[in-house]
């Protein structure tokens, strides 16, 4: 059983996204972090991302990092897999599975976003809820 987690999304600005499992529990009081770089070159055409973060998970947090730059983010569907579980993240349903940081701002109709500097800062992420990630490797 492996932990994959299939991003669709085109973005108007070239950049490093980072997509990232954190905080996994590997015993005796130790913890790991995983991380996946991926280049998304060609602004404006569809990008299919896959990563595979590996097995035997039971617990960790999920962290899509969208890079240095400014851009818009469109969306065409996130699909988090582990085994036989599979949850398609949509248009519909979103706000119910993911959260943000105040670095991204969704837009109020479509299943896209923007980054946003804040006090000089930009660090736009998005984030698994937990109760996503329970339902899956449950």
């Amino acid at each position: 059983e492996h932990f994959i987690v299939k991003v669709g999304l085109s973005s108007n600005k070239e950049d490093i996204f980072f997509l990232m499992f954190n905080n996994i529990d590997v015993g005796v009081g130790q913890h790991k972090n995983i991380q996946i770089e991926q280049n998304v070159l060609n602004a404006n055409v569809n990008h299919g991302i896959v990563a595979n973060f590996g097995t035997k998970f039971e617990n960790g947090r999920f962290i899509l990092n969208f890079g240095k730059k400014e851009k818009k983010v469109n969306f065409n569907g996130i699909e988090f897999s582990y085994g036989d579980q599979k949850i398609l993240i949509t248009e519909s349903n979103y706000r119910r599975f993911l959260k943000w940081n105040r670095f991204v701002e969704f837009s109020e109709n479509g299943f896209s976003l923007t980054t946003k500097r804040v006090n000089g800062e930009h660090h736009p992420a998005i984030f698994a809820r937990q109760s996503l990630l329970d339902s899956l490797f449950k």
